[in-house]
């Protein structure tokens, strides 16, 4: 049973979570799961998988309807019959030296915003065609891969490594990756969270770990590092230890899809019944269906630092929304590939800047 206090889950917030009982979530299909979402199957093709900004524009990535960019010129789309997309699957989005790294089922295309400039697939060593997740780290060179199968690669000096077993990644299919503030790689797979050591990996042992909870994604917060899964919710790792947040009580769901850091260390929270946003100032809120977001399930989630500016890519419906601090709302920017008369009202105030 919860308990109703609120002091109560104050301070069981100082608690790691090897002495609490993580509240048993509902065991279901889950939609959003990458093992229902590598077939090219029709029903699937809208799904947002992937948002980035890049030079002045935002692009988003769906799987099965290729590529879009928004800006001041409108919308425009991306597919392998309009460009030279590898595959219209599109799963993961980062820049790297000014250009943009577009992620499919195929490989890697790399975009400067009016050329494409170049790809990336295992006949230039990479271990997979097929990735979940990609960082650049800001210090180097260096790009990391998740992949769908073969664990994780690393380009550095324009060469390609993978990290297999004997590095400590026990599993090939790759969920999520995140840097933390030291420059450590965290990785999520099917069942087990790892994270850099030297010019290894070391399994870390959050609670969930010892149930079918299914790490999901990862993301780095000052001192901090939050894990979600898809049926055990939230877990935060500082200074060594676990803890289990109060939170997780107030999610909409324990099913996590996606993080993401926003302005001022705010942390959002993707679920397949809407986002919650947490500051230990402004505690946990919730936004559904009365804060704009008419598809609840959202898949993907982007914060640019540059714009200040946070993005969210539903499941079911493929809209991309864009929250607005002043209202505290989102509005649909897209739905399925079709711009939104919001859409045309936020084209408008950015002309007009």
């Amino acid at each position: 049973m919860r308990p109703g206090v609120p002091l109560v889950w104050l301070l069981l917030l100082a608690l790691p979570c090897s002495l609490l009982a993580a509240e048993p979530a509902e065991r279901r299909t889950i939609a959003g799961d990458p093992d229902a979402t590598t077939h090219g199957l029709a029903h699937f093709k809208h799904v947002i998988r992937a948002i980035h900004e890049y030079k002045g524009q935002v692009y988003v990535g769906t799987y099965g309807s290729g590529l879009y960019s928004i800006g001041s010129e409108g919308v425009k789309q991306y597919t392998t019959g309009t460009a030279p997309l590898l595959e219209d699957r599109v799963n993961v989005l980062g820049v790297r030296k000014d250009e943009l790294w577009i992620g499919t089922c195929a490989g890697f295309n790399v975009f400067d915003g009016q050329r494409w400039t170049g790809t990336q697939t295992v006949k230039d060593g990479v271990a997979d065609n097929v990735y979940h997740s990609v960082v650049m780290d800001p210090k180097s060179d260096r790009i990391w891969v998740g992949t769908s199968g073969k664990g994780v690669c690393v380009r550095q000096d324009g060469r390609w490594r993978t990290f297999a077993p004997k590095d400590g990644i026990h599993e090939g299919w790759i969920n999520g990756m995140a840097l933390d503030r030291s420059g450590q790689l965290w990785v999520t797979t099917h069942s087990s969270l790892v994270r850099q050591d030297g010019d290894r990996f070391k399994e870390e042992i959050p609670p969930w770990r010892f149930a079918p909870a299914g790490p999901t994604t990862v993301v780095g917060r000052g001192s901090e590092v939050w894990a979600g899964s898809a049926f055990g919710g939230l877990t935060m790792y500082q200074s060594g230890t676990w803890y289990c947040p109060p939170g997780n009580a107030k999610l909409p769901s324990m099913q996590i899809n996606a993080l993401a850091v926003g302005d001022d260390d705010h942390l959002w929270i993707a679920t397949d019944r809407g986002l919650t946003r947490y500051c230990p100032e402004c505690g946990w809120r919730t936004y559904k269906k009365e804060k704009g977001l008419k598809d609840e399930n959202i898949r993907s989630l982007h914060y640019s630092p540059a714009s200040r500016r946070l993005w969210a890519g539903s499941f079911v419906e493929g809209s991309l929304y864009l929250y607005d601090s002043v209202s505290d709302r989102f509005g649909c920017i897209m739905t399925a590939g079709v711009p939104t008369e919001q859409n045309k009202n936020w084209l408008m105030n950015r002309r007009r800047r």
